[in-house]
């Protein structure tokens, strides 16, 4: 069996968020180094203010799956649903220093996740759940959906 690798859930994030939807890769060296710090609150402003130029949009979701995902939580949301946004983080400093690849935004509530390749891959203490690369992402999706609007209704 290959061993998983960091570029394998590079690619796994960008099979979620697509090809475009990413921060600007030139921020991770000064990130390594610990320059570019930011409160988690002050990351979620700037991952909310950037959506556009990363190329992907928070109420329109453009891959298969994250669409999956958006329409599975949206219709757990009734009437509200109109107004569930998903965020893209990928290589922001909301990911880089927070653990956190993206979140569903509903009326201020947030739901962060982390999408990782491997079983093993541990994510963060501030991210409400990991996404494992596993068989079947759109019935586990399906299963999880319900959950995660009840925590986004709970405002």
């Amino acid at each position: 069996m290959k061993p998983i690798t960091p570029h394998d859930g590079l690619v796994f994030e960008k099979r979620f968020f697509g090809k475009e939807a990413s921060f600007d890769p030139k921020n991770l060296a000064a990130f390594k180094r610990g320059d570019g710090y930011e409160s988690f609150r002050f990351c979620l402003d700037e991952v909310r203010r950037e959506q556009e130029s990363v190329g992907w949009n928070p109420a329109l979701p453009s891959t298969q799956i994250s669409t999956y995902w958006f329409e599975q939580v949206k219709a757990n949301l009734g009437k509200r649903g109109d107004k569930l946004r998903l965020y893209c983080a990928i290589g922001s400093r909301l990911d880089f220093f927070h653990g956190i690849d993206g979140f569903f935004e509903l009326d201020g509530q947030i739901f962060t996740f982390d999408i990782k390749a491997g079983r093993n891959s541990r994510g963060k203490e501030s991210v409400d759940l990991v996404i494992r690369k596993q068989a079947n992402l759109y019935k586990f999706f399906r299963q999880i959906s319900r959950d995660i609007a009840d925590k986004l209704k709970s405002s």
